[in-house]
């Protein structure tokens, strides 16, 4: 009996690792339209200021295209639109800063049909280096105009003349509200020897070179207790693949066997692509753990180790377990604790 309970607590606790992390994807509905952004004409992304990918990611270490998309402050405002021909429900929206060189101010507009006016829905302020998710909860949404109407404030607090934003996402849950460790790094997760090290006045953690330390490398995020894990959004460095950590492994810290012992599992490596400074990951049902890490290893077939490179945050998304799952999980440790009495 104590075997089948410990296998079915080891189930709900991992919720599956070997296939619970999908690397690189966003758990929370992104949705793709059709949208363009007012910019000058070398800005990262793409330089023709279109996307259909449901969200312009201008923050990318890709520096073939120059700075991130900016507009002479002024006459117009700088603003990016995304349209879809069905309305959509849309839960959050995600706007951040241009990584470590200005601030980003605005407002949030959105039309419920589709021939209709832009109406204002929120405004949005996002310091340096700094990714901020808006709860919209919109239904029958046509449109959005994202709307920089602020100068950038520099790190040394002057206004720079300019209008400028990092990247935009649209999704379709809410969860604005459930960011645990949003641009937090603790010690119970075991930093490694990743480093605080102050880049452009954002916080960012480095790795020690494998010539000045070849031991094992990773940085975590500190939850305080176990929560169910539904996504992670890591952020890396944006100076190009010399700088940023892109093939760490996911981990979590979880009690495997049931005796009161948790263990760091591997659910997957990341592959994130040079042109991206942001990485998504769906846990898809989710994960029970207390702790997330990113890993790198000289060992093995395939070493990860990062040499020198750097991670910026990582932002730990939980999720309300479903009435069944908890019960299970109660009646579980009920009966745990009769064996050990």
């Amino acid at each position: 009996m104590r075997v089948i309970i410990l296998m079915v607590l080891a189930g709900m606790l991992l919720a599956g690792p070997a296939t619970a992390a999908t690397m690189g994807q966003c758990p929370f509905g992104s949705f793709a339209g059709t949208g363009a952004i007012t910019q000058n004409a070398q800005a990262r992304g793409d330089a023709g200021g279109g996307t259909g990918f449901g969200w312009f990611d201008l923050g990318t270490s890709d520096l073939s295209g120059g700075s991130t998309p900016y507009l002479a402050a002024g006459g117009d405002f700088m603003t990016y639109i995304e349209t879809w021909e069905q309305p959509q429900t849309l839960g959050t929206i995600m706007v951040a800063s241009a990584v470590t060189e200005r601030s980003t101010a605005g407002s949030i507009y959105a039309k419920t049909s589709a021939d209709g006016e832009y109406e204002w829905v929120c405004d949005f302020d996002e310091a340096l280096g700094k990714l901020g998710f808006y709860d919209v909860n919109l239904t029958g949404v046509y449109g959005v105009k994202v709307e920089v109407n602020q100068e950038g404030i520099k790190s040394n607090g002057e206004t720079d003349g300019y209008y400028q934003i990092g990247s935009i996402g649209f999704y379709a849950d809410r969860f604005v509200d459930v960011a645990s460790g949003k641009a937090t790094i603790s010690n119970l997760a075991s930093p490694g020897n990743m480093t605080d090290y102050d880049l452009g006045n954002a916080t960012r953690y480095t790795s020690n070179s494998i010539g000045a330390d070849g031991d094992d490398q990773w940085v975590g995020v500190n939850l305080g207790e176990a929560a169910l894990v539904q996504g992670l959004l890591i952020e890396t460095s944006v100076f190009g693949d010399s700088w940023a950590w892109k093939n760490f492994d996911v981990q979590v810290y979880v009690d495997v066997t049931g005796d009161g012992d948790c263990d760091w599992v591997t659910l997957g490596r990341a592959a994130q692509a040079s042109n991206t400074d942001l990485y998504w990951v769906d846990f898809g049902d989710g994960v029970f753990t207390s702790a997330v890490r990113l890993f790198g290893s000289l060992d093995g077939d395939s070493p990860n180790h990062p040499d020198g490179k750097l991670i910026s945050a990582i932002m730990v998304f939980t999720a309300v377990p479903e009435p069944a799952t908890m019960s299970l999980l109660a009646l579980g440790g009920l009966a745990l604790l009769r064996r050990r009495k």
